[in-house]
């Protein structure tokens, strides 16, 4: 399908790893309904609203569980030993198995989706918090080279190389916060994840706890408020993709919109395809 590729309608779109993979197992994908309903949802939105999308997923059961194992993303402050190459080696195999399912999953959707590997661009310096931007240049340029020829680059989180303690994790959000300080004309940055967004208590154990449609990056957030996963999760869950929605808010007040929302809903659709959001959509938009 020819589509018009231009710089002023990019939406960053981030699939999170709870909802393509069950976290309660070792490499394992979503159930095959959920998975095909996930990217039939990306691929009408890609089909038919005008846009031009760049997707990053998470990993979840494919890379958390080696990571955490390995003690991968902390790295060593010395020469890596044979127990943490492995478990590079380990994290990194299992990440692009359930990568290459996405990429497969989308062009036989026909959508004409490119991998663009963080661990073969990225090298951070003593953990992403410490890393400057200028790490992230070749990714981000690559991605966006795709895009203006007419592909859907998709990246993910990774293992990457780090040249003060050998090795880390870069997150799915860390890299959606990149692509938005890198081309200034992205618009919309999308989380999609197993909740309607934000709430002031998860979700999953407390019945009463209620929507943050709204979310300023002022808001005294609580780790202990947002929904978390007993599962192995070296990236911080809901409480990581806050802590990244707010920074790509801070990058550019007022440029941007950061929403959070659930997977297959109205409101997802909504926010994949660029439509102008209303309060009363079941989302959280921060701000």
């Amino acid at each position: 399908m020819d589509k018009t590729i231009t710089d002023d309608n990019i939406t960053l779109v981030k699939l999170g790893g709870a909802i393509l993979t069950d976290k309660r197992s070792t490499c394992t994908t979503a159930p095959d309904s959920q998975w095909t309903g996930i990217f039939e949802q990306v691929a009408n939105v890609y089909k038919h609203h005008n846009q031009n999308l760049i997707l990053i997923h998470g990993v979840g059961s494919f890379g958390h569980p080696q990571a955490k194992k390995y003690s991968v993303r902390d790295g060593v402050a010395h020469d890596a030993t044979k127990d943490m190459r492995k478990g590079v080696c380990l994290t990194h195999a299992a990440v692009l198995e359930l990568h290459s399912l996405v990429i497969k999953t989308l062009i036989g959707m026909s959508i004409p989706a490119v991998s663009v590997t963080p661990f073969d661009h990225v090298v951070t310096s003593g953990g992403i918090d410490a890393t400057t931007s200028t790490s992230f240049e070749r990714m981000c340029h690559r991605a966006h080279v795709l895009l203006q020829q007419g592909y859907v680059p998709v990246l993910h989180g990774d293992v990457v190389m780090d040249d003060i303690q050998y090795c880390t994790i870069l997150s799915g959000d860390v890299i959606m916060r990149e692509l938005s300080k890198y081309i200034p004309s992205v618009k919309r940055c999308v989380f999609v994840t197993d909740v309607d967004g934000v709430f002031d208590k998860d979700p999953k154990t407390h019945a009463d706890a209620e929507l943050l449609t709204d979310l300023s990056t002022a808001h005294q957030f609580d780790q202990a408020s947002s929904s978390s996963s007993s599962a192995a999760d070296v990236t911080g869950s809901m409480h990581g993709k806050v802590k990244w929605a707010r920074r790509i808010v801070e990058d550019s007040p007022g440029n941007k919109e950061v929403i959070i929302c659930r997977q297959g809903t109205k409101a997802s659709t909504k926010a994949m395809s660029g439509t102008p959001i209303s309060s009363s959509q079941r989302m959280t938009v921060v701000k």
